[in-house]
């Protein structure tokens, strides 16, 4: 018995450093406070990611494609809930008890280190990117409402000022757990805009002329198409908010419920607005809307919900980061973790602000990277890295499903590509 003992510890002594290894590179470091996060916390994550400003485009989506619109974004929902699915799957195809770090670790797993760094380059340039556009819409929505005051204050004011507030809690806020409380705000602000919407749009059915409205437009299907699925794009976030829940096992239960909400919200927002304008829906839906106290508080509210939106975005890719260079309490001091990560996330900040302050096309160029990335990283990498890890021999149902999300995925990509190129060449 003892000298089998001996041949167990000698075996674990060779194979420690290799394991340890393997740990650093494929599962993820486990600090004390996560796994603590509620599912109902992950829920409104979700929704505060995904639900927001495509709120403001979804009458005008519906002006492209018609009523059939509505077909397309229950379609959108239904596939983007379907490959947030399977990219959680794919962070425990080695077992239970062996979770991969993140999505760029299911794309190192899949295709060795060049489908890391080809995952990174398209998850990273929509975490940032989306929250640097966020800042930029914060400044224009500021302006927009200091103006109808009759006040003036350079942008860059602005920028500096929404900086700051996403500042608060990105920088004090450790991981997605903590942030949750501010999706609930996010979720709150988003559902009144869809009120919003809808009673200022009827108030105003009197003042306009009768709406025309179409019930497929057929050259326009493929472009409504990709407008709505962009629409459902939190899926660079998801690993990490299931990284955060005490129930991982409730993942796909939370995922469809936020799913079902952001579809519902969408709906609202698309039904109202195209009902009440029709063809001349415009976008964002406030150029519509009558002036007054309720659009003026809409717009306080969207900015605050991308305010709130923003931290949970730049905390998904700072955790990413902060896991390469190893800044948590398994390595490190309490003191040392804190610090080293105020500095990396003040450092994140600092460089989207300048970004957002001084890059005037910006946000036409991020439209052109946002159209191949948010595509790919929403709908073709999870199901090519799914097929990859475990095999095409799938039943028919996930074929089929993976099939419909790659079609999805490509006339999106090329679409949207084709009208951000347009922009560009236009600006």
């Amino acid at each position: 018995m003892s000298s089998r003992l001996s041949q167990e510890i000698e075996l674990q002594k060779v194979d420690s450093k290799e394991e340890r290894q393997n740990k650093l590179e494929y599962d993820c470091v486990v600090e004390d406070l996560e796994r603590t996060g509620s599912s109902f916390g992950a829920f409104f994550n979700i929704v505060c990611v995904v639900a927001g400003t495509g709120v403001l485009q979804m009458a005008y989506a519906f002006t492209l494609a018609g009523w059939i619109s509505v077909f397309i974004t229950v379609l959108s929902a239904l596939l983007a809930t379907y490959t947030g699915s399977i990219l959680i799957k794919c962070l425990y195809y080695k077992g239970p008890k062996h979770r991969l770090d993140g999505y760029a670790a299911i794309g190192e797993a899949a295709f060795g280190r060049f489908g890391k760094i080809f995952t990174q380059v398209f998850q990273y340039s929509i975490l940032l990117g989306v929250s640097c556009l966020y800042i930029i819409l914060t400044k224009i929505s500021l302006e927009d409402l200091t103006q109808q005051l009759g006040v003036n204050i350079n942008g860059k004011i602005w920028v500096t000022t929404a900086a700051c507030l996403i500042w608060i809690p990105f920088a004090t806020l450790r991981t997605l757990k903590e942030v949750s409380w501010l999706a609930i705000f996010g979720v709150i602000a988003t559902i009144y805009v869809v009120i919003v919407i809808g009673i200022a749009g009827f108030m105003h059915m009197d003042d306009i002329p009768t709406p025309r409205h179409e019930t497929i437009i057929y050259s326009g299907l493929p472009m409504g198409l990709a407008s709505i699925s962009f629409c459902f794009g939190g899926t660079p976030v998801y690993p990490h908010i299931e990284q955060t829940m005490k129930k991982p096992k409730d993942w796909p239960k939370v995922l469809i419920f936020a799913s079902i909400t952001c579809c519902i919200i969408y709906l609202c927002a698309g039904v109202f607005g195209y009902y009440v304008y029709g063809q001349d829906s415009k976008s964002p839906i406030f150029l519509s809307l009558p002036e007054g106290a309720l659009t003026t508080t809409s717009t306080i509210a969207i900015t605050l919900h991308v305010l709130l939106a923003a931290p949970i975005m730049l905390t998904s890719f700072s955790m990413e980061l902060e896991h390469y260079f190893r800044i948590s309490t398994t390595y490190r001091s309490r003191t040392q973790s804190f610090t080293y990560r105020l500095a990396l996330r003040t450092g994140i900040l600092l460089a989207i602000t300048v970004v957002a302050m001084f890059v005037n096309q910006f946000g036409v160029f991020m439209s052109f990277v946002g159209a191949i990335s948010n595509t790919m990283v929403i709908f073709i990498l999870p199901v090519v890295l799914y097929l990859k890890l475990f095999g095409i021999c799938r039943s028919i149902f996930d074929l089929v499903m993976c099939f419909i999300c790659i079609v999805v995925g490509v006339i999106s990509c090329v679409l949207g590509t084709k009208d951000a190129i347009i922009a560009l060449h236009s600006a």
